[in-house]
């Protein structure tokens, strides 16, 4: 169908309750999203404020992160606003094909969630629904967040809040469940909820079968800890998730950028090369585990499997499967395409791993390229048991050798000290009936130091040879 200049599919591609999203293309063959309001919503003067409210606030946040609009206008008594056309998926929908995300991957992309939304803050706005689904990962990894249509302009504020969509589910914070005043630290709350969904794959606080019982969760319910769910996650980690979600405003972060550096130190214990791992590669050729050039499908490095221990035991072991493909990987029918998944190390022998979606790769093959490339840093451990003690044939020996080279150097130290001495002491008789010595001074110094360092060698030998015994 036609909407003005623009070219539109007739299928939705996305929606919510104020309307639906189309895909179409503008004059200049460029792919763009309409988002067009119900024609039955926009009688009301609050709802028509929200729309345009949403394109002035985009207009003003030119981010890289930031989805962007391009043109508003209403055709035929609906509001349209045209924004460019992101690809990709929305964490929601990532997290549904691929499960929870790896805490490095997540801690990376966390990282330009808080810079969009930190952006927003900067600009004076409260974006009031943050939410996996109002976040795209796109193909190049980045993020972009999206769907502005229920913001707050802090600077200009009336006041006004249409109830039935101040927030979604249990990504309102206790402030918008309990209709409070709310500020940026109101997403702080949302985004720890999100954090929280990318890391578990389950959302903290599900939808009860009313409003008012998912309020009264939010606002009485004990935030559960993403480690029950998920042990291998760090404890630096849990303790960012406790922060965010806690329901005084006062204690939770403050701002983005501090709730950034948290996570900067996060990922810095994250990717710690003095853990503990193993790591193979798999692939078609130059690999810990090779497959055959036949198999075309699988890339010549296709996967890396790395087994991390905990510190304190390398029985506690987790596996991370990360994917460099180009046809991705398989896990227990849930497909990941250059990314990771973590799995407990109980579960492994359970995992079925289909290489290009198709060739399996065995774990005992895996396991086997561990053992064999095994370049772990153990926990050290204290040898404890006794000495063996040295064989009596063994100490005998040695006794033996001692006393040998100690009558060698006796016997070498007193010819020493006696021929020594008597070149010192030598005398010859003089026919008028005197004496004098037979050698010359130097000779008789020389004689002398001879016969001391003789003496000193037998003291040393004999000392050694008594301390062994």
């Amino acid at each position: 169908m036609k909407i003005l200049i623009y070219n539109v599919q007739d299928i939705p591609i996305g929606g919510g309750g104020m309307g639906e999203v189309y895909l179409g293309t503008d004059p200049q063959g460029r792919r763009v999203a309409i988002k067009k309001m119900r024609a039955e919503l926009t009688a009301d003067a609050d709802l028509r404020a929200f729309f345009h409210k949403e394109v002035n606030t985009l207009t003003q946040l030119e981010h890289p992160f930031i989805v962007k609009v391009h043109a508003s206008f209403e055709e035929w008594g609906s509001l349209y606003m045209v924004m460019e056309y992101v690809e990709g998926e929305t964490i929601e929908q990532y997290v549904r094909r691929c499960g929870r995300i790896g805490e490095n991957e997540a801690v990376r992309l966390f990282s330009d969630i808080l810079s969009a939304t930190g952006f927003v803050h900067q600009k004076g706005f409260v974006h009031r629904d943050i939410k996996p689904s109002n976040i795209i990962v796109k193909p190049d990894r980045n993020i972009c967040l999206i769907d502005f249509g229920i913001v707050k302009d802090m600077n200009h504020s009336s006041g006004h809040t249409v109830t039935q969509i101040i927030g979604t589910d249990g990504y309102m914070s206790p402030e918008q469940a309990g209709a409070m005043n709310i500020d940026q630290r109101s997403d702080i709350y949302s985004l720890g909820c999100v954090l929280y969904y990318m890391l578990v794959g389950d959302h903290a606080i599900k939808k009860k079968s009313s409003d008012h019982d998912t309020r009264i969760a939010i606002l009485q319910g004990v935030f559960p800890r993403a480690k029950d769910f998920n042990p291998v996650l760090s404890d630096h980690i849990q303790r960012i998730l406790d922060k965010a979600t806690d329901k005084n405003m006062l204690k939770r972060f403050q701002s983005c950028r501090e709730f950034e550096l948290e996570m900067n130190d996060c990922r810095t214990i994250v990717t710690d090369d003095n853990k503990a791992s193993d790591a193979v590669s798999v692939g078609r050729e130059g690999c810990d585990i090779n497959f055959p050039p036949y198999e075309k499908k699988i890339s010549r490095r296709h996967l890396d499997i790395i087994k991390k221990y905990n510190p304190q035991s390398t029985e506690k072991a987790f596996i991370i499967i990360r994917d460099r493909s180009t046809n991705g990987t398989v896990i227990n029918g849930e497909k990941i395409h250059n990314s990771e998944k973590t799995i407990n190390h109980w579960d492994v022998h359970d995992v079925k791993i289909l290489l290009a979606g198709e060739v399996e790769l065995k774990w005992a093959d895996v396991e086997a390229a561990l053992a064999r490339k095994s370049n772990v840093t153990k926990p050290s451990v204290k040898d404890t048991s006794p000495t063996p003690p040295v064989p009596e044939t063994e100490g005998q020996s040695a006794v033996g050798w001692l006393v040998a080279i100690y009558i060698f150097a006796a016997l070498g130290g007193l010819l020493g000290l006696v021929f020594g001495i008597s070149v010192y002491k030598a005398k010859l008789d003089l026919p008028g009936g005197g004496k004098v010595h037979k050698y010359k001074q130097s000779h008789r110094t020389a004689a002398l130091i001879g016969a001391i360092l003789s003496g000193v060698s037998m003291i040393v030998w004999n000392t050694i040879v008594t301390m062994n015994n």
